[in-house]
């Protein structure tokens, strides 16, 4: 009831437990304070017209439906783009170009296409091939996949990006636009390309100067001593954040015993069960990972005696040089989706 008389945009309240000592006892998950509350106020909607589906292809391949909007004002802000999930969604919703949709912010945020306010329109077709790179798609489940994972440009920006995050192996200076110059200008294909990187070959992209090749050769090198758990994240396997990286590098302490996991020693240990029930074959995994090892060897000889990581930090961070190479997260996602 207040809501409409405020001069600034609120979307809902946080509840917060006022006692100090309380709020220890209660503790935090990994992202949020377990003694607060959010709650949300229902999402205001209007209608506009959806004028097309733009197809956008993500790290792993799954293809992701993007509703393209006649611009509305809802909530403060100008909405032309809105996620539209999956195909199944599509037709659930009963969704056509060039006719009027509701559309709302989820949680004030997130655009979202509720569903159809009027019918007529143009049908949206499933599409049979990748509008990235023309390979055909795969259908797994309620989702479309591009299986072309070692050739298909929009995955292998997306997973370098993921590699060099912020909460992954943190290579600063890597932006998004940064990855697709590499990808587009010197032929980088898979993250264990990064470290074959010269400032000579980054001297050549449009934008560098000697500093920032400098800094960018600096900070890829320093990756190589990257903690485990952030390795793990880094390699953007399936069902695998943060919180279930910080958990693998607790159980196996090694990307060797990583390598040689399997779905009953995931469910001996605890896991999550959905990680478990997605797992890749263990011996898909280390002959994807093999064979990038062995075609690195013969660039950089400084790789071509693995070591066994170490429990020791210090050592650890010496040993991840000759470990990195070994994954090319392309083949893996490739592996994976082929295994289920």
């Amino acid at each position: 009831q207040m809501r409409p008389h405020f001069d600034f945009l609120i979307d809902g309240v946080v509840v917060k437990v006022n006692d100090f000592e309380l709020r220890e006892q209660l503790g935090y998950t990994d992202k949020f304070p377990k003694w607060a509350v959010a709650f949300k106020f229902d999402a205001e909607q209007v209608a506009t017209t959806l004028l097309d589906v733009d197809w956008q292809v993500g790290r792993t391949g799954k293809l992701t439906p993007v509703g393209l909007l006649e611009p509305v004002e809802l909530c403060g802000a100008t909405i032309g783009r809105a996620t539209l999930n999956n195909f199944g969604d599509i037709t659930r919703k009963n969704l056509h170009k060039n006719a009027l949709v509701f559309v709302r912010r989820s949680n004030d945020v997130i655009p979202e296409v509720l569903g159809s306010a009027e019918q007529g329109g143009v049908a949206i077709e499933k599409p049979t091939h990748c509008p990235a790179c023309g390979s055909q798609l795969q259908e797994v489940g309620a989702h479309l996949f591009c299986t072309n994972a070692e050739n298909c440009r929009p995955q292998i920006v997306a997973r370098i990006s993921h590699y060099c995050s912020k909460n992954a192996c943190d290579i600063d200076g890597l932006s998004d636009k940064t990855v697709e110059q590499l990808v587009d200008c010197l032929g980088i294909s898979s993250v264990a390309d990064l470290y074959t990187l010269t400032t000579e070959q980054l001297l050549t992209l449009e934008g560098f100067k000697q500093r920032k090749a400098n800094n960018i050769v600096s900070a890829i090198d320093k990756s190589k001593s990257v903690n485990l758990e952030r390795f793990i994240f880094a390699l953007g396997l399936d069902n695998v954040g943060s919180v279930t990286a910080k958990d693998l590098a607790t159980k196996y302490g090694s990307v060797e015993a990583l390598s040689q996991a399997s779905k009953e020693s995931f469910r001996k240990r605890g896991n999550r069960a959905k990680t478990a029930k997605h797992w890749h074959r263990p011996t898909t995994f280390r002959n994807k990972s093999g064979r990038v090892h062995r075609q690195k060897n013969r660039v950089d000889g400084q790789f071509a005696k693995l070591h066994k990581v170490a429990s020791n930090q210090t050592d650890r961070g010496k040993r991840w040089r000759s470990l990195l190479v070994r994954f090319q997260i392309g083949k893996l996602g490739d592996c994976r989706r082929r295994s289920r």
